[in-house]
């Protein structure tokens, strides 16, 4: 199925798709998309994938996604990444005023990760968590 041709397509991307045709008939050429278009485009994430945005408005998908990564202010990982997303909270504020912090992981074949840490830790738990969550069995 050729996302450019999806009907039924939120009425949103509809929107900014046609803002990027008209702006394609009127460019000239070697002129750049304005801020004004890549707001409009960034702003369709997380509600649409940046492939699907992408390829609906015909934009390169590794400036999107370095576009949305700087608004966002997240490590490129964590836009295509299940598992970073669905871990993402913020540790620091969580263990900076308790004497000890523990994070147990479980996955569905039985492996378990426990982290203990006393006092602040120097420690990238996200980092940590990641790597038990991808590792190869």
């Amino acid at each position: 199925m050729d996302p450019k041709n999806i009907t039924g397509v939120s009425s949103d991307l509809n929107k900014v798709k046609s803002a990027f045709e008209a702006w394609r008939k009127t460019k000239t050429k070697g002129s750049r998309i304005s801020q004004d278009l890549w707001k409009q485009a960034i702003a369709l994430y997380p509600k649409f994938s940046i492939g699907n945005i992408s390829t609906t408005l015909s934009l390169s998908y590794t400036d999107l996604k370095k576009r949305v990564e700087n608004k966002i202010g997240k490590h490129s990982s964590s836009l295509n990444d299940p598992v970073a997303a669905l871990m993402a909270f913020d540790f620091s504020s969580a263990c900076s005023s308790v004497s000890e912090c523990v994070v147990e992981m479980e996955d569905g074949n039985g492996a378990k990760m426990r982290l203990c840490f006393k006092g602040k830790t120097d420690f990238d738990l996200l980092e940590l968590g990641k790597s038990f969550w991808m590792r190869r069995s």
